[in-house]
């Protein structure tokens, strides 16, 4: 089994929220004694924050060090690195040749950054969603929120994506399988458009002389990938709100490996009293005391039927004050099923901390949460 997450647009100085999920997979691999991949998402990273593909693995690899999750299991992967470019390339020729993939003439709605590039009639349909946010209207003129041009209209050979029929993936906690299995339903038997020519900030898979390719859609191939390293069960942890974007990675990744078997774990949004989730990975292990601290507030923020939870000033206290380091105990695992929610939670955090505070000895399932954080 792998845990890993979708990919993480980490540049250097980034706040510590941005690693969250990385954070709670590392958790899980953990104590489950499974392989993590940190993905990283540079392909789509804009101009201004630009360095080599290389070095901005370098930073990422870094800032994972720093909190304390790379280990002999870990992958580093970067969507920008050779083999999963050439992966992508090779899966998307094979959907060319059995026509999952086409070229079409469409009418694209754009902005001249590109951040906002989507067929014209889509863009109506979803006016009042997400796509809402990269526009602002005033009167009949939208207007992209980055670059500040007037949205407008032009016709290109786009390439889409003809989304099949598929079944759900297991979900995690279980009271989002509803939620879930909606959006897979409303997206079977749509075509999607997967190039862009409008954006100029992406390093992505070139589609020879019709942009490049979607980051998000080249996002899902790399979970193709890390599958077939050893086609392995794949465990994908996601803060609550990237739900769809999550779906959309397993469906399309699905579609190309019909015998990929996926979990997504969604844990809560993420905050603070003080401004510890804003500082940079760096400044939060300072002002936490070390990394298996910041580790250990996490796993006391993990209320999973919650949208979102806030750590406290008394939590970060409490958890800043014990001793991580002081405790020697046997490995232990905790097997991944359905009931691994109610092991691995905010309680038995807590718990933990009240035994290590007070120096009692660890067994059973707080072993397994210990050695998570060292």
């Amino acid at each position: 089994m792998i845990v890993t997450t979708l990919p993480i647009a980490y540049v250097e100085g980034r706040p510590l929220r941005i690693l969250s999920s990385s954070i709670i997979s590392s958790i899980l691999s953990s104590v489950t004694d499974a392989r993590v991949c940190f993905p990283l998402n540079a392909v789509s990273v804009r101009e201004s924050s630009k360095k080599s593909l290389s070095q901005r693995l370098v930073d990422f690899g870094d800032c994972l060090g720093t909190l304390g999750l790379l280990n002999d299991k870990s992958i580093v992967l970067s969507d920008g690195s050779d083999e999963v470019l050439q992966n992508s390339e090779d899966l998307l020729d094979n959907a060319l040749s059995s026509g999952l993939c086409f070229f079409q003439e469409s009418l694209i709605t754009h902005c001249d950054c590109g951040r906002l590039e989507i067929p014209a009639n889509v863009l109506n349909e979803v006016r009042s969603d997400t796509h809402q946010s990269m526009y602002s209207s005033a009167g009949d003129v939208q207007v992209c929120r980055v670059c500040k041009s007037e949205l407008h209209d032009s016709l290109i050979q786009g390439l889409f994506f003809e989304q099949g029929l598929m079944e759900s993936p297991g979900v995690l906690p279980n009271n989002h399988g509803g939620r879930l299995s909606g959006i897979i339903n409303d997206i079977a038997g749509k075509s999607f458009y997967i190039s862009r020519s409008f954006r100029t900030m992406s390093e992505g898979l070139s589609l020879d002389g019709h942009g490049c390719l979607d980051p998000d859609f080249h996002s899902a191939l790399s979970l193709v990938h890390l599958w077939s390293l050893n086609r392995d069960d794949l465990v994908l942890v996601i803060a609550i709100n990237h739900f769809y974007r999550a779906c959309r990675a397993y469906a399309v990744a699905k579609s190309f490996a019909p015998d990929l078997n996926l979990t997504i774990v969604a844990h809560p949004m993420f905050s603070s009293e003080n401004n510890l989730m804003k500082l940079p990975v760096n400044e939060a292990v300072d002002f936490m005391g070390s990394k298996a601290a910041v580790r250990f507030l996490f796993g006391t923020m993990l209320q999973w039927t919650r949208y979102d939870s806030c750590c406290s000033v008394k939590d970060m206290k409490r958890v800043a004050s014990c001793d991580t380091c002081s405790v020697n105990v046997q490995k232990q695992k905790i097997p991944f099923d359905k009931n691994i929610l109610r092991k691995v939670n905010r309680n038995s955090y807590l718990s933990l901390l009240s035994k290590m505070r007070k120096t009692r000895d660890l067994y059973g399932y707080d072993r397994a949460l210990y050695l998570s954080l060292t």
